[in-house]
């Protein structure tokens, strides 16, 4: 489960997803385990997950979620000869109706000890389709894998939502400084942790969320 890409930096990165993937029941929770689809165009890793219609409720068939990451080498800061890598992620997700109380969620590695952490170690963020968000201690990473966030009031998140009646949802692009977010482990490899998940406000019986938690490996 590895492929290998070629970055406008020439740089070498080695990307592979170790998933596990968790949808929500009413009153049950169940636990799947499968292999993503992947693929690496134009400098950019594409990550396709999917759910068929046994395993959730938000669409009629199979319901998917495609994550593209690239990397931006930014220029160095004044008196530094290392510029500065820029991690980038869009999320689709084809939903087939719109509802400002959907949401995707996903926790990064704040803490980089290395795994993401349930609870609110790994500030978990969330996205409302109507272009709003809930941040600092109100969002919390719960075992089934969604986002449990509290009642408090959304902020602005101008531009990170897009829908279309045809296509569903584009969620970003996000950007984070790679450094923070990467977990070095023995023998120099790093990598960057991910959890990511989708609600479906729309769907009161049956699964109603989908999440997926994988890792991106990295070789310079």
């Amino acid at each position: 489960m590895s492929s290998m890409a070629t970055l406008k930096s020439r740089r070498k990165w080695i990307a592979f997803a170790l998933l596990s993937i968790a949808v929500s029941l009413v009153l049950l929770t169940v636990f799947r385990i499968t292999a993503p689809s992947r693929s690496q165009t134009n400098g950019t890793m594409n990550f396709n997950f999917t759910w068929g219609p046994e395993a959730q409720g938000i669409v009629a068939g199979t319901f998917k979620i495609d994550v593209t990451v690239w990397f931006v080498d930014n220029p160095p800061l004044p008196g530094s000869n290392t510029s500065i890598k820029i991690f980038y992620m869009n999320v689709s997700v084809p939903d087939d109706d719109y509802s400002s109380n959907d949401y995707l969620g996903f926790v990064l590695d704040m803490n980089q000890n290395g795994i993401i952490d349930y609870g609110i170690n790994d500030n978990p963020f969330i996205f409302y389709p109507n272009n709003t968000t809930i941040v600092g201690m109100a969002t919390t990473l719960h075992k089934d894998g969604s986002v449990v966030v509290a009642e408090v009031p959304r902020f602005p998140a101008p531009n990170k939502c897009r829908y279309d009646s045809e296509k569903g949802y584009v969620f970003g692009p996000f950007g984070y400084q790679a450094s923070e977010i990467t977990t070095e482990i023995q023998g120099g490899r790093t990598y960057i942790p991910i959890h990511m998940c989708f609600y479906d406000a729309n769907r009161y019986l049956g699964v109603h969320i989908v999440s997926v938690q994988f890792r991106i490996y990295l070789t310079f």
